[in-house]
C-alpha cells in the first residue's frame, strides 16, 4: 500500500506520509497542522459515526478475508483508511482517540496482511510495524501481539531476516498476552523457524501455539478467516501443519492437515482449503509419494484461481525443487498470475 496519501476529499493538496503522519498522531499534534494543512478542518462531521463505520468495515473484511481477493481487500482498506485519518486529527474524547488508534491499528495490520499475499514483504513489514505502533500507545493486547505477528511473517519472507523474525514473534507473544493474537504469534514463530529447518522449534511452536489456544476456550473461536478478535481451530491446525511439513516433520503434520480438512467440510474456504491441499502435498512428496503430492497441489491451484496469492506461487516453485520438473505445469499455471517469487 502506498505510505504517501493523499488527504481525505482533497485535491490538489498535499499528500500525506503515513509514517509522518502516524508520529503526529501519537504526538497528540495531528490536528495542528501537517504539511502546513490544518487538519481540523478536513476532519468529517460526526467522528463516532465514521469510526463506527470504519469498525464494522474491518469487521465485515475479517469475516470475508478468507473468500476474497486480496487486491479487492486493498482496495476498500484504502478507502477505510481515509476515512479514518480525519477522524484520528479530532479533540475527542479520550476513549473515543483510543478506539479510533486501534480501528487504524487493525486497518494497518490488514493490510499489511494483504501486502504479504501480494508478494510485498518489505511494505508489508513497515506498514505493520506502524500497526504495533498505534496499538502498543492504545494499549491494546491483541492489536499490538497481532501486528507484531504480521510483521515477523514479513520478514520472515525476506532473505536473511530469520533472526528478526523470530525476534519479533516473540515480542507479538510477549505484547498479545492471553488474547488470540498470541497463538497467531506462536504460529509465526513456527513457520518463521520452519523455514530454516529448525524442526525443534517448529514443533515446539506448534505445541505451545496448540495449547494456548484450548486454555483460550471455545469463546474466542469465532470463524474460519482473519484474526481480528478470534482464532478459530481450523487455522491453527492448518498453520502448525503446513509449518512441520516445510519443517520435514511429516508425521506430525499429517493428522493436524487432515483434521483442518475435515473442519473445513462444508464450509465456503478458498485461502485456508488452498494450503491445507497445499501441506499435505508438502507431506506426500516428503513420504515419496509424488503422484499424491501432484494431486493436491493440482487441487489448490485450481481453487486459487479465484484468490490467487504469492504464497501459492511460492509453495509450488518449492515443491518443483524439491522434485525437479514433477510440477513443471503447475509452475507454469501459477507464473501466469504475475507474482515474483525472487
Amino acid at each position: 500500500m502506498d505510505h504517501a496519501l493523499p488527504l481525505p476529499g482533497s485535491s490538489g493538496l498535499p499528500r500525506v506520509d503515513r509514517r509522518h503522519f502516524i508520529a503526529l498522531v501519537l504526538a497528540g499534534t495531528a490536528g495542528v497542522a501537517l504539511d502546513g494543512v490544518p487538519m481540523s478542518r478536513l476532519s468529517a462531521d460526526g467522528p463516532a459515526l465514521t469510526l463506527a463505520s470504519v469498525q464494522r468495515t474491518v469487521s465485515s473484511l475479517a469475516a470475508t478475508f478468507d473468500t476474497t481477493a486480496p487486491s479487492k481487500v486493498a482496495r476498500v482498506l484504502k478507502g477505510a483508511e481515509h476515512s479514518l485519518m480525519p477522524v484520528l486529527t479530532d479533540n475527542l474524547p479520550a476513549s473515543m482517540t483510543r478506539d479510533a488508534r486501534v480501528a487504524y491499528s487493525q486497518v494497518l495490520a490488514m493490510s499489511a496482511t494483504v501486502s504479504s499475499a501480494l508478494g510485498e514483504h518489505a511494505d508489508a513489514a513497515r506498514t505493520a510495524d506502524m500497526a504495533a505502533s498505534l496499538a502498543v500507545e492504545a494499549g491494546d493486547a491483541q492489536a499490538a501481539g497481532l501486528a507484531w505477528a504480521v510483521a515477523a511473517g514479513a520478514l520472515a519472507k525476506q532473505d536473511g531476516r530469520t533472526r528478526a523474525s523470530l525476534d519479533i514473534a516473540r515480542r507479538a507473544r510477549a505484547a498479545a498476552g492471553s488474547t488470540p493474537a498470541a497463538v497467531v504469534a506462536l504460529l509465526e514463530e513456527a513457520s518463521t523457524a520452519s523455514r530454516s529447518g529448525q524442526a525443534h522449534i517448529t514443533l515446539d511452536a506448534v505445541v505451545a501455539a496448540e495449547e494456548t489456544h484450548r486454555r483460550l476456550g471455545d469463546d474466542v473461536w469465532g470463524t474460519p478467516g482473519y484474526p481480528l478478535a478470534t482464532y478459530h481451530p481450523v487455522s491453527v491446525l492448518m498453520y502448525g501443519g503446513f509449518a512441520l511439513t516445510r519443517a520435514g516433520l511429516h508425521d506430525e503434520a499429517a493428522p493436524r492437515l487432515a483434521e483442518a480438512g475435515d473442519l473445513l467440510a462444508g464450509r465456503t474456504s478458498v485461502g485456508l482449503r488452498t494450503f491445507v491441499w497445499l501441506g499435505q502435498a508438502q507431506a506426500a512428496l516428503g513420504a515419496g509419494d509424488v503422484d499424491n503430492a501432484h494431486a493436491y497441489a493440482a487441487l489448490a491451484v485450481e481453487l486459487a484461481q479465484t484468490r490467487p496469492t504469492a504464497g501459492v506461487v511460492a509453495t509450488i516453485h518449492k515443491l518443483n525443487r524439491d522434485r525437479p520438473g514433477a510440477f513443471t505445469d503447475l509452475v507454469e499455471q501459477v507464473d501466469r498470475w504475475g507474482f515474483s517469487v525472487g
